[in-house]
């Protein structure tokens, strides 16, 4: 199954709301064409990322998928201070960006909600510095957890475009880019 994102807009921040069982595959149909291509970059939320179905896929479209692999820039952040720290520090190269579960890290309730809104803003702006020069895609799960609704709509109304992916049948979708 095809996602809405064929193609893949040169530059601009796209929310990708996706059901919480397809993540990784998803994540993973979306690297693989970019890694083949050139540089492209994962700042990990969720501790999502799908390292096995990502070599899986590249070996299937390449004799040598490690030099994909070695194109791609992983960090992890585990709380949302981290978080906001590494999208500060990322270059405003235009290089593909990918983000899955940015709002898990915001689900800390060691930190009172008004500093996780605080944080949250500071992201979100980062967020939109970074699709002014490449592609950047926030994967989140739908629906999203009650307790982050409210940052759920900051990060939706700061985003150029909102795409749901909803599998028919419960099937898990297979995401295909056009680049």
């Amino acid at each position: 199954m095809d996602t809405p994102l064929a193609p893949l807009p040169p530059r601009g921040f796209v929310l990708l709301l996706t059901p919480p069982q397809a993540t990784g595959q998803i994540l993973a149909g979306l690297l693989a064409p970019l890694a083949l291509r050139g540089p492209v970059r994962v700042v990990d939320g969720g501790n999502a990322f799908p390292a096995y179905t990502l070599a899986r896929l590249l070996r299937a479209r390449t004799l040598n998928p490690g030099t994909a692999l070695a194109r791609i820039a992983l960090a992890r952040a585990f709380t949302c201070h981290q978080m906001t720290a590494l999208l500060a520090a990322l270059g405003s190269d235009p290089i593909p960006t990918l983000i899955p579960g940015l709002l898990t890290t915001f689900h800390d309730d060691s930190a009172p909600l008004r500093e996780r809104r605080l944080l949250l803003a500071q992201a979100v702006a980062h967020l939109r510095r970074l699709g002014r020069r490449a592609p950047l895609l926030v994967l989140e799960t739908q629906p999203p957890d009650e307790r982050t609704s409210t940052l759920m709509q900051m990060v939706q109304r700061a985003a150029d475009r909102v795409t749901a992916i909803t599998p028919p049948g419960g099937a898990l979708p297979h995401p295909t880019l056009c680049l």
